[in-house]
This record gives structure tokens, sequence and C-alpha cells, in this order.
């Protein structure tokens, strides 16, 4: 994400509730507590204030708003920011088979973990 920063390249959250299983995730929720929001506007949030574009999928037109209003809510403070950074968790919820080969483009070989 640093190199894509430094060289202007916008980089986007494909799936950036981790496709549903981050909505769970104690630290975000921790978070969302202390924020007043929903664990899925402070993952976005998080994601926005990184510089990150996201792309989130919403089951009902009810949940849409709910995503699209963290777009416009208050920032997340440093504090909550910093909590969020400190997950040591590192994970791959989305993995396109199109992405695995010896093209410079892709992840290489071997399929990430999830």
């Amino acid at each position: 994400v640093d190199f894509c920063v430094n060289h202007s390249i916008l980089v986007q959250a494909h799936s950036p509730l981790g496709q549903g299983k981050l909505l769970n995730h104690e630290i975000a929720k921790k978070v969302a507590i202390q924020a007043g929001k929903t664990t899925a506007q402070v993952l976005l949030q998080w994601n926005l204030q990184h510089g990150v574009a996201v792309v989130p999928k919403a089951s009902s037109e009810g949940h849409l708003h709910e995503l699209i209003k963290s777009a416009s809510d208050d920032p997340l403070t440093p504090d909550m920011m910093q909590m969020l950074d400190s997950t040591k968790e590192r994970k791959r919820f989305v993995s396109p088979p199109f992405m695995f080969g010896k093209e410079v483009y892709t992840w290489g070989e071997r399929k990430p973990q999830r």
C-alpha cells in the first residue's frame, strides 16, 4: 500500500468487510461502541482514512444507506485508528484465480492463506 501511495496509485478494498467475517472482529466492535457507529461503518471509515477506496457489498437498501453514511461521518480518532492498526491479523478474503502465476501483476505461484 505504501508503494502505491508513494506513486499516486489508488488502492481499492474490494471486500472491506471481509465478506462479513470482519463484522465480529473484537477490536472493530470495541471501536464501534466507542465511536457510536456500526462495525461496518468503522471498517469502512478506517479504510477511507488510510486513503483506500472501498467497494462494499450491501444486502439491503438499509445496509447501503448505513455504509454510505460512514463516508460522511466524523472521522475515527487517532486512538481508534491506532487500535485498528495494531491488530496483528493479516488475511486475504478474496483470492481470484487469475491472480496466480508468473506474471509481474500476480501474487506468485502459491495461493495466499485465507
